[in-house]
């Protein structure tokens, strides 16, 4: 795995947990990751990255407000063909057929390697 690879990428993190933001903004930094934006709402993300630009989007499922995580990332698909990966708990959660295929990452341990793969294979 050439982690170097994520060396620049532009990530867009929405999570309204503020220790997992602060554990995903580490873990990003190490590779050299560009965080361009932490919102902690699926109003903020839907509304916010056409002009953030990321290269990924890294997206709560359960965040709090009108939109939760699942309806932000079908409105961003609508719009955008950005790769998004779901910060789950548990990917059984992902009830909606047409997000059933988008990757997940486990928030449960915080397993950077899995974080590194996952966003490996997006990118491609």
């Amino acid at each position: 795995m050439d982690i170097s690879r994520l060396r620049g990428i532009k990530v867009l993190i929405v999570e309204d947990n503020k220790i997992t933001v602060r554990i995903l903004n580490r873990m990003l930094s190490r590779w050299n990751c560009e965080v361009v934006g932490a919102v902690d709402t699926g109003e903020d993300a839907v509304q916010l990255f056409p002009s953030l630009r990321p290269d990924v989007i890294l997206l709560d499922i359960g965040l709090a407000g009108e939109i939760d995580g699942m309806e932000a990332a079908r409105r961003i698909r609508v719009r955008s063909v950005v790769p998004i990966i779901f910060l789950t708990a548990s990917p059984d959660n992902i009830t909606d057929l047409d997000l059933k295929s988008t990757p997940c990452f486990s928030k449960q341990g915080f397993d950077s390697r899995s974080l590194s793969v996952t966003m490996l294979k997006v990118l491609k």
